[in-house]
């Protein structure tokens, strides 16, 4: 009389048993999955946190870089208009030396032609004078004595009141200026333009200096920004692999562990629901074959 009681009962303790099977196998699924979860967003959040200290690098490197190519370029342009600047005063001097020394040249050639004009007719003159005067003094060996009035002067006087070598000293003094003018101008002159190549060598040296030096900033400026835009694409990545991960183990928290009791407790009311269901069909068992006098509590 009880087979359809007694079939219940063994359907609920195969449900009961299966139930804990797959309980057993849940159990294991969510452990595999919290853990792979919890390995996801440990690493993520360890790649989250060393792409934002990379960032932080490069962001100052990127930062430094662009200060010390503003400075070279300036540095650059301020060394090539100094340069331009030195080139243009340079050639305005050489000029006003050049033109200084042509005139001085000029100059002394005109001198040194009057001196040479001037000697050559004071020494013809002081010849004649020299012949007048023996012509002179033979006339009047010559001539009686008279009580005729004279001419006032001797023959070549004239030439002799002069200051022959007063003018000849002038130009003299005029030639030895223009003589220091162009020496003087010549060394100052050459002077300059050694002075001039040293700096434009220098300025020159520098700029190619820094022109290197500002193409490999460029280039180091170029790999930190392709740097930084890696990292970026990296983080981006990486925190949503974090957030997904979170989201994971919120939902694995949810199906595995929020359900009111723990799984051992879960285990071992399904135990004890077994084993009453058990006893039960002991009991009817026993019943239908040895009926009420023959159940015994103790056996089952």
């Amino acid at each position: 009389p009880f087979a359809k009681v007694k079939a219940l009962i063994q359907d609920l303790i195969e449900r009961l048993q299966k139930e804990a099977l797959n309980e057993a196998n849940m159990k294991g699924w969510c452990a595999k999955s919290v853990s792979s979860a919890s390995q996801q967003r440990d690493y993520a959040a360890a790649e989250v946190k060393s792409l934002n200290g990379k960032l932080a690098v490069l962001e100052s490197e990127k930062e430094r870089l662009q200060a010390d190519m503003t400075d070279l370029e300036n540095t650059t342009a301020a060394l090539t208009e100094s340069l331009a600047e030195s080139k243009t005063l340079r050639n305005e001097e050489k000029a006003e030396n050049e033109q200084l020394i042509k005139d001085s040249q000029e100059g002394l050639a005109a001198v040194t032609e009057v001196i040479d004009v001037l000697a050559k007719f004071y020494a013809t003159a002081a010849n004649q004078k020299t012949l007048l005067l023996s012509q002179t003094s033979q006339r009047k060996a010559a001539q009686p004595k008279t009580g005729a009035p004279d001419a006032g002067f001797e023959a070549g006087e004239a030439y002799q009141g002069s200051d022959v070598s007063g003018v000849i000293g002038m130009l003299e003094v005029m030639q030895s200026d223009f003589k220091r003018t162009i020496a003087e101008t010549e060394a100052s002159e050459k002077a300059a333009a050694k002075d001039q190549l040293e700096l434009e060598t220098e300025t020159e040296k520098s700029l190619a200096e820094k022109g290197v030096a500002q193409k490999e900033k460029g280039e180091q400026l170029a790999t930190a920004t392709a740097d930084f835009g890696e990292a970026s694409t990296k983080l981006g990545t990486e925190s949503a692999k974090l957030t997904a991960s979170v989201q994971e183990l919120s939902v694995l928290h949810d199906a595995c562990f929020d359900q009111g009791m723990s799984v051992e407790e879960r285990a071992t009311r399904r135990d004890e629901e077994v084993a009453a269901l058990n006893r039960a069909l002991c009991t009817l068992g026993a019943y239908d074959e040895n009926g009420r006098t023959g159940v015994s509590t103790e056996a089952c």
